[in-house]
């Protein structure tokens, strides 16, 4: 149990780093070429900061638990929009400011891929030797890959049409060495994950966990903690409004993409259609009620913070005692 541990802390630390290397070089990467900040932000900045959850989704399927990776996608999702937001609020100690086109673009957005998700579970076909299991296949998987892909020109569209503003900044790096560095992280999170899936899974089964409580406590919590302190450190220093919008956009492609190309990858995936339902309905109704939150007068108060904070905590302790 103690080697378990030991490694967990281990891989937790170097995907931590790893990812904000990986995050800093995609930024680089889109400051050279002028990116959009709305396109940057669905893309180089989705891959930087849901490359670890994509990675747990691949080993959690080879370690034949789905259960494990769609909880660390539905629970990390929970995590950005709940726990996120409340903290940034939370640590600075004053409301957060957000625009509208965050909910009605990406808040909408999001929510109908949620609800995609559970409908493309629900009207699976059962799995012959268990009637619980329910069947996404190849199909599904590539019509999420092709949502992405539509959104994603939508806001290329959008960031043409209006005022969009593209980072200017000036970035005279190689486009070698930038590609060298998110090359040489992505490696480095993928085979931390591999251990950190492998390790998780034995210690915490063994403590009486499910596997969809593990991917949703364990996994989602660890791999959440790069956008985490990110997220707080430019609240403290005032840069606080884009957290919501960023949080969205990156659950929006762990849903999409961090679920699809796997589905797609192993040609249809069974299941447990009971152990997901209530996990998915939660997190639909979680995200609804922080929209109606935030858009309420659309700044993020104390107050809404508090109550976000105590909407995960409730999840978790179901989770836990289920």
């Amino acid at each position: 149990m103690f080697l378990e541990i030991l490694i967990i802390l281990i891989t937790t630390y170097t995907i931590w780093h790893a990812s904000n290397i990986l995050g800093r070089e995609t930024e680089n990467l889109g400051n050279k070429y002028n990116i959009p900040n709305s396109v940057k932000g669905a893309t180089l900045d989705a891959v930087g900061s849901s490359f670890p959850e994509f990675c747990t989704v691949i080993f959690c399927l080879y370690a034949g638990s789905f259960e494990a990776g769609l909880g660390t996608v539905a629970g990390s999702a929970l995590y950005n929009i709940l726990i996120i937001p409340s903290l940034c609020v939370i640590f600075t100690n004053k409301s957060m400011n957000v625009e509208k086109k965050v909910v009605y673009r990406d808040g909408i957005t999001y929510i109908l891929t949620i609800i995609f998700l559970i409908s493309m579970i629900y009207f699976g076909s059962s799995n012959p030797s268990n009637i619980e299991e329910k069947l996404i296949n190849k199909s599904s998987g590539s019509i999420f890959i092709l949502l992405y892909i539509l959104y994603l020109v939508f806001l290329i569209f959008e960031s043409k049409n209006s005022d969009s503003k593209i980072n200017r900044t000036f970035n005279n790096q190689s486009l070698i060495k930038i590609i060298s560095f998110i090359t040489i992280s992505m490696i480095i999170i993928a085979i931390s994950v591999h251990f950190l899936v492998d390790n998780s899974l034995k210690l915490f089964t063994t403590l009486g966990l499910s596997k969809t409580a593990i991917g949703v406590i364990i996994l989602a919590a660890i791999t959440s903690l790069p956008d985490t302190f990110l997220s707080v450190i430019s609240a403290k220093r005032g840069d606080a409004d884009a957290a919501i919008s960023n949080a969205l956009g990156s659950n929006t492609f762990d849903i999409l993409i961090c679920l699809g190309l796997p589905i797609v990858y192993f040609n249809g995936i069974y299941i447990n259609w009971n152990e997901s339902f209530i996990l998915l309905i939660y997190l639909l109704i979680s995200s609804v009620v922080s929209m109606i939150l935030i858009s309420s007068n659309w700044r993020l108060s104390k107050i809404e913070a508090k109550a976000m904070l105590i909407i995960y905590i409730m999840f978790f302790i179901y989770i836990i005692i289920q």
